[in-house]
């Protein structure tokens, strides 16, 4: 499924401007339509046929996030699940806007077995009790693309089977489209529309939604998880769930039954609580010193995905992972060590580097800003901070300046808060940033083992390589299109030969220099941590790297 390409073409199927019709209609019902300009209503009146505003109802009263929460009800599941997604986003829209949308989480109707019975034993190629001695009628869990039902194996193993809403794909494809239509035209025309960046957020949305719609992908990142823990060495105190992929496909995943009270409900009751917090602090280790070394996180880690089963932390929903690259990893690294040192500069240009905006920023605002919202928290000692403040006012400060985050990467931040939130509703003291700073000398140590300066080195020396052979060419094009478009360069001057071959001679040694200085760095860091004979390596070629480039000076 394409969400994105389809957005472009809605216009063309008289289905889909039936259903345009009917999400305009009910968002103007709501008197959300009363928020934008004459030129974005007229707009909308030229791109939809027959399309007829009714004045607003007197429907909830309140601000656009409870009339917003309404309309996603009336308009079904891909809307609640939009709303949903909407409700995590903190950095763009108000707290009181989010925490009114949080409330669609509660707004998923239970499907009985029955209604996707037929659904599974098309997907599986089988009848059910092939497969399973007994599922239970009533699901034990609902969201808006899955519903997860309890039940045994032949041999009597108790699972979980989580199931697809029929048609769930179809309609989340055709509403997305829709709004990502809807939004990339109205931000043509409506200024407020645009600062929200609405098609943005679809987007971004879209791409989670579209792994969440695919059970091979859940799959996938629970056996990654599993296999990123094996080299840890508290690695017992986690469980994760083992999947039968026999017995799943992208409609169905069949995963062992971890029982025991979510974490949420502990909070609740107290009950066992000395014997999670006995884990907890292991366990966050865990979360976050895999995350550093491989990337790979839990997208969605609240109270409810962690369960206390058999003195064991038991992580489950694995549709909502995060990622982020070796690099964005380095620039989590300084932005946790500006934090911890109050290094606003640093901090200001590391979030610059990895977020978006459309016009350049004021630094020196922007850093101003930082810095007053910052001080006062980092002034405090560190069992008095509260790291999830500190990261929502970062957030504030970047939304006021309009710069925005991706979504990759406020993932990580609201997954920080998450973990920090957890803790305090559970009478835990957890420092987030503690133990990400205890975690950060081995994770730099890895970058600088032998390997990854082998690597490093060796894609660098490859793309210097491939600039100096690629140079010649890109001046080639560029004074053909100079030519073509009319412009003259005319140079008159004696031995002009003399100094372009000079010039090229220099060029040469100024690549084969950096070379040189590249492996004479990598042999010092080696040399650094033992490697005598890797660093005379890298000496060699530095050094070869230097004869070669005093050749090419002298050739003529």
């Amino acid at each position: 499924m394409d969400i994105i390409k389809t957005g472009v073409s809605v216009t063309k199927g008289l289905k889909n401007m039936g259903r345009a019709r009917e999400i305009v209609t009910v968002f103007a019902k709501h008197g959300l339509l009363e928020f934008l300009s004459l030129k974005a209503l007229s707009f909308l009146r030229d791109k939809i046929p027959d399309l007829v505003l009714p004045k607003a109802q007197t429907g909830p009263k309140g601000g656009p996030g409870k009339r917003l929460r309404a309309c996603f009800e009336e308009l079904g599941p891909s809307f609640v699940k939009f709303g949903q997604l909407l409700s995590t986003r903190e950095d763009i829209f108000d707290e009181a806007f989010t925490s009114e949308l949080a409330h669609l989480r509660e707004q998923v109707d239970p499907l009985p077995l029955g209604e996707v019975r037929t659904v599974m034993e098309s997907s599986l190629g089988t009848s059910l009790g092939e497969i399973f001695s007994s599922l239970e009628e009533s699901p034990i869990g609902t969201a808006s693309i899955g519903v997860v039902y309890r039940g045994k194996l032949r041999d009597g193993t108790p699972i979980v089977v989580k199931v697809k809403r029929p048609g769930i794909d179809r309609m989340i494809e055709r509403d997305f489209s829709i709004i990502l239509f809807l939004a990339v035209q109205l931000e043509r025309v409506s200024e407020e529309v645009k600062y929200m960046g609405l098609s943005r957020i679809v987007r971004d949305f879209s791409e989670s939604i579209h792994q969440e719609l695919n059970f091979h992908i859940e799959r996938a990142n629970c056996e990654r998880f599993q296999e990123n823990l094996k080299n840890h060495p508290d690695k017992e105190c986690i469980l994760v769930p083992k999947i039968y992929g026999e017995y799943s496909t992208d409609k169905i995943l069949t995963m062992e039954y971890i029982q025991g009270p979510s974490l949420g409900k502990v909070a609740t009751s107290g009950k066992h609580i000395r014997e999670v917090h006995a884990l907890l602090g292991k366990g966050l280790e865990l979360f976050l010193a895999t995350f550093l070394r491989d990337g790979l996180f839990h997208g969605d880690l609240h109270g409810g995905n962690i369960i206390f089963s058999k003195g064991k932390l038991g992580v489950i929903d694995y549709g909502l992972m995060g990622s982020l690259t070796k690099s964005n990893r380095h620039s989590l690294v300084v932005i946790v060590y500006a934090l911890a040192h109050g290094k606003f500069d640093t901090l200001v240009h590391e979030f610059l580097d990895i977020a978006e905006y459309e016009t350049i920023p004021d630094v020196e605002a922007l850093t101003a800003s930082i810095r007053r919202a910052l001080s006062p928290l980092l002034s405090l000692s560190a069992q008095e901070i509260d790291y999830t403040t500190l990261i929502k006012h970062c957030v504030t400060c970047l939304k006021e300046h309009r710069i925005f985050l991706p979504g990759e990467w406020f993932t990580v931040f609201r997954s920080l808060v998450a973990l920090d939130g957890l803790g305090r509703s559970l009478k835990f003291d957890v420092n987030v940033f503690k133990i990400l700073r205890g975690n950060m000398e081995p994770f730099l140590l890895s970058c600088l083992s032998k390997e990854e300066l082998l690597e490093d080195a060796l894609w660098t020396g490859r793309d210097m390589l491939s600039a100096a052979r690629s140079l010649p060419r890109h001046l080639k094009w560029f004074i053909r299109r100079w030519s073509k478009n009319g412009h003259i360069i005319e140079i008159k001057h004696e031995n002009l030969g003399n100094y372009v071959t000079n010039l090229a001679g220099s060029l040469r040694f100024l690549g084969t220099s950096l070379l040189t200085g590249l492996f004479s760095l990598s042999g010092v860091l080696l040399f650094l941590q033992g490697y005598t004979l890797e660093a005379t390596l890298f000496w060699t070629l530095g050094l070869g790297g230097l004869i070669l480039g005093f050749l090419f000076t002298g050739k003529r």
